[in-house]
């Protein structure tokens, strides 16, 4: 009998301590990457929604959108819990809307509100009927548009709109932030046919890239196996930081997969709906520029090298798994050149938001991956007024 408590002891003993320096660990990687990336939700990951203000699941919508269409619906309106909402017209992709209201927000370590427009826009009011005199300006994107890392009036399209007014144009110019968090290319067309049109607009820029291809994600076979092991493993992974980043960081089984054919067809999709959205602003007379998103994909440098891009397109044709890093970086890559050639064969302005950006340091004006500081939405403005500037001086623009 001693023995057996003995025994017991020891591996109480052995145990604890264990556990105490996992805990340990755990608690301090969440304080480590919420101060490094300016992100307290790392400290209640897991327990917590980790979605910032109006942020919302996209897919989820989708699916309730496309259950409803099935149903016989023409247009639905799909609200969420965080005031986000999805609206389907029947044959075509979903686009997004945001429910009119003024916000709270956080962002990083930033807390602020944000206003939304009585039209389902970020930013002030605007009148449906375009005013006599006005030259109106949709910049249309994803949630690098719509800037719900910035206060109101820091978003770049607030920022374009200061920049224009300061230059003597023989108009007088109106910018409406049309970017939506989680919109794909596909969906912008359909926000642009459905929502934007109606409301006159002179011109439309268009800048949107990484919400064409997230959607590649795939889970690699050591992720599949915590999909179908024991409860306990899947709480680790879903509960535990430390457990969810090791894997993540250093297993590639479990780091996401990309298919080369899924790419291509992403890919060809993307190229498919940008020059629909062209073809459909020429159509009505509307002035369109295209924009190459930035990107920061740390451990790369932010040339895009050649070089580097067909080494990873050789590993992904040869079947070999890759990090998304890499796969993210080929892609954003091909999303360039893809613009470059509608611009080329269309005969539409494309300006380079990534180029701009590289000349501060990526820290400075990159608050992640793709999502940009107050500094990286002042250089973006900046770079696409000078553009819209050129194109109203040069193309004689009258009302």
């Amino acid at each position: 009998m001693k023995r057996k408590y003995s025994m017991i002891k020891i591996a109480l003993f052995s145990i604890i301590p264990a556990l105490l320096l996992l805990l340990s660990l755990e608690l301090g990687s969440r304080v480590y990457f919420s101060i490094k990336y300016h992100k307290p939700h790392f400290l209640t990951y897991g327990f917590a929604s980790s979605t910032t203000g109006r942020v919302t699941a996209a897919s989820a919508n989708v699916a309730a959108g496309e259950n409803m269409m099935a149903a016989g619906k023409d247009r639905i309106v799909v609200y969420d819990t965080v005031k986000h909402r999805v609206v389907t017209t029947s044959g075509d992709v979903v686009y997004y809307k945001s429910v009119p209201g003024v916000y709270k927000q956080h962002y990083g370590f930033h807390n602020f509100k944000i206003r939304i427009n009585s039209l389902g826009f970020r930013g002030n009011e605007f009148s449906k009927i375009k005013p006599k005199g006005i030259y109106r300006i949709f910049c249309m994107g994803g949630s690098t548009t719509e800037g719900l890392e910035v206060e109101d009036g820091k978003d770049y399209p607030s920022v374009l709109q200061r920049k224009l007014s300061s230059f003597n144009l023989p108009v007088k110019a109106e910018v409406i932030n049309a970017g939506f968090m989680g919109s794909s290319s596909a969906a912008l067309l359909s926000l642009l046919k459905y929502d934007i049109l109606k409301y006159q607009p002179d011109m439309v820029t268009f800048c949107e890239a990484f919400n064409d291809y997230h959607s590649l994600d795939s889970l690699g076979p050591v992720a599949k196996i915590f999909r179908a092991v024991p409860r306990l493993l899947s709480l680790l992974y879903n509960k535990s930081l430390l457990f969810a980043i090791f894997l993540e960081k250093r297993c590639l089984y479990i780091r996401k997969i990309y298919n080369i054919s899924d790419m291509r067809n992403s890919l060809s999709n993307y190229s498919e709906s940008v020059r629909k959205i062209v073809a459909l602003a020429k159509k009505n007379n509307i002035g369109i520029i295209l924009a190459k998103q930035g990107a920061y994909i740390k451990g790369y440098d932010m040339s895009f090298d050649k070089d580097l891009v067909r080494s990873i397109a050789q590993k992904l044709e040869a079947g070999a798994p890759v990090a998304r890093e890499d796969a993210y970086y080929y892609l954003h890559s091909r999303t360039r050149d893809i613009l470059d050639e509608i611009g080329r064969e269309m005969s539409v302005p494309v300006v380079d938001f990534h180029i701009a950006l590289t000349n501060f340091t990526p820290d400075d004006v990159f608050y992640d991956t793709a999502h940009l500081t107050a500094l990286g939405n002042e250089v973006i403005a900046d770079a696409l007024a000078k553009e819209i500037k050129d194109y109203i001086i040069n193309d004689e623009v009258l009302l």
